[in-house]
């Protein structure tokens, strides 16, 4: 690589490094004299992005930038973070890229769905992230109505089959929930993400969670309560989701284990746990011999 080559990918990966880390030390709510400096320097971050990544990404996803440029309003708290968590999605496919040493081909989460299913007619050729992982992030609503959906269905549906839930309301850590929350879908295996909400309205942090992983090329799979489906927004209206009802748990958790057991295969615990006695204790006789 020459000369030029080499200091446009330092510049790259600076960049990288830049949105990765781009929530430390954002701005909160009332903090208003932070919002419009960070949302300027993330609106610089997308314009850094576009010269440089170019060659790593799709004609949809490069274009996808351009329309972020136009959407980011820098005074705007949730405008920058929506921008900013599409960037960080768009990284993880500008490094796999990278990696591989072609022009990634995938689009970002606010493009068309990517299908994965070869029983709905949709590709195959989809790269595993993550194969080896047991952790399954799920994103959800916290809140009364929905701790036996979890508690009763989600939970242990993913946990038979071989998966440890990981809901980031029960993990202990220091620092920024969204730092954290990134971090376990980063190092999941799957993603469950439930849409249920309440009379407020839709959760923005579950889509921007799925909209995530979806960049990540994870599969995600949709679940709703029945009462709540057809307030989702339209974009994901179109998933095929998993719908359940209060009182009907059980029924959840084996829709929800039965999809698992299609996309994705049992989990790394179930194989560990399957080991037959036999296999164990020959393992431990040729040791002692």
């Amino acid at each position: 690589m020459h000369g030029r080559g080499r200091r446009q990918m330092a510049s790259l990966d600076e960049v990288i490094r830049e949105v990765e880390n781009g929530f430390v030390g954002s701005p909160g709510d009332e903090d208003w004299e932070a919002i419009l400096p960070w949302g300027r320097y993330v609106a610089g971050l997308v314009i850094r992005l576009r010269y440089l990544a170019k060659p790593f990404l799709s004609p949809d996803s490069f274009a996808r930038l351009a329309d972020l440029e136009s959407a980011l309003d820098p005074g705007d708290l949730t405008s920058t973070t929506m921008v900013l968590f599409e960037l960080q999605a768009l990284v993880s496919i500008i490094e796999n890229a990278r990696n591989e040493n072609v022009a990634a081909n995938v689009s970002i989460p606010a493009s068309q769905p990517k299908n994965n299913n070869p029983k709905l007619g949709r590709p195959t050729d989809k790269v595993e992230v993550n194969p080896t992982s047991d952790r399954v992030f799920v994103a959800m609503w916290y809140h009364e109505s929905t701790e036996d959906a979890w508690e009763k269905g989600i939970k242990p549906a993913i946990e038979e089959s071989g998966y440890e839930p990981v809901l980031v309301k029960d993990q202990q850590f220091v620092g920024l929930i969204v730092n954290k929350i990134i971090s376990e879908i980063r190092r999941a295996r799957f993603v469950v993400v439930d849409y249920t909400h309440g009379t407020p309205g839709a959760r923005g942090s579950v889509y921007y969670e799925a909209g995530y992983a979806d960049g990540m090329g994870l599969e995600v799979i949709s679940t709703c309560k029945k009462t709540i489906l057809r307030k989702v927004h339209f974009d994901t209206q179109q998933h095929n989701h998993i719908v359940w009802e209060t009182g009907r748990e059980d029924e959840l958790k084996t829709k929800l284990k039965n999809r698992i057991t299609e996309l994705v295969g049992d989990g790394p615990l179930n194989k560990s746990a399957n080991v037959e006695p036999a296999a164990i204790d020959g393992r431990a006789t040729s040791l002692l011999s």
